[in-house]
């Protein structure tokens, strides 16, 4: 229990991983031999869907990349192909990005099987719109961010899920304390809709004032940021808790972008900020 939340209810990383392996449309990556797979715990049949696997080095470079149409019969799954690691890597730790993309249009999809990775638009109120990293670097705004699920030739290809694993054959992982710092550009905005009481598992009670933050980030740098952990804190720097994240702990590859939707009582602070470490 207590790998998944913390006694102050801060969610660890484990519980991001867990809550992603549970859902009903996954794509996953069998350790034992790199073979990938498509999980379907749906009752019927999925259709139109493209698997796609990148693998990176520490560098953020493209090592190997392959996808395939795929479908899946419901309460089943189906393994793929291996991940091939080649030769002059294979020493080194690397990143293996699983994504699993609808290509039905957009008027006719399901909405039923879209996973948390999908994203919405909510009409955008004055807010915050500050951010802070460790090193309290001056971040740029910026304006919205290009798709992080756009595929160069499936432009109507709409994320489902995502999962990634670092790898390292001899279980050697100390080369990603190496990893360079990198400034990530932010923002942070006060949203309200009634998207808030879809997205979020938590239900808070009516009585209680909530607020929900929609933050936008972007790597323009080169090098991939591994393991983003974002909190959300008080105008004094104290984390606030709960506060329930609809991703976390997540990378940004090299010039990639990505929406994390953020809620928490707002009763006990003025104007939040977000905090970011990786």
């Amino acid at each position: 229990m207590w790998q998944l939340y913390d006694y102050y209810l801060r969610p660890n990383a484990a519980y991001y991983f867990a809550r992603r392996a549970a859902e009903p449309l996954h794509p996953q990556l069998d350790l034992r031999d790199l073979s990938c797979w498509i999980i379907n715990h749906n009752p019927k049949k999925m259709s139109n869907l493209l698997f796609q696997a990148d693998l990176f080095n520490l560098k953020g470079e493209k090592i190997w990349s392959r996808q395939e149409k795929v479908e899946v019969f419901g309460q089943s799954q189906k393994k793929l192909w291996l991940v091939e690691r080649p030769q002059i890597e294979f020493s080194q730790v690397s990143f293996c990005l699983l994504r699993l993309y609808s290509l039905v249009s957009e008027e006719k999809e399901n909405d039923s099987y879209l996973e948390r990775n999908c994203f919405f638009r909510s009409n955008l109120i004055k807010g915050p719109s500050h951010f802070e990293t460790e090193d309290s670097f001056n971040l740029m705004p910026f304006s919205e961010p290009v798709n992080r699920q756009s595929l160069q030739n499936y432009p109507q290809a709409k994320l489902l899920a995502e999962n990634y694993y670092w790898l390292s054959p001899g279980d050697d992982f100390r080369p990603l304390q190496n990893l360079p710092r990198i400034k990530i550009q932010a923002e942070m905005k006060a949203i309200t809709s009634t998207f808030g009481q879809a997205k979020f598992r938590h239900k808070f009670n009516q009585a209680e004032k909530v607020g929900t933050w929609k933050i936008y980030l972007h790597n323009p740098t080169k090098n991939l940021a591994f393991f983003i952990h974002l909190t959300l804190v008080d105008d004094n720097g104290h984390e606030i808790v709960p506060a329930f994240w609809d991703d976390n702990f997540f990378l940004l590859l090299p010039g990639e972008s990505k929406e994390i939707y953020v809620r928490a009582l707002i009763s006990t602070f003025k104007k939040p900020k977000s905090s970011l470490s990786s």
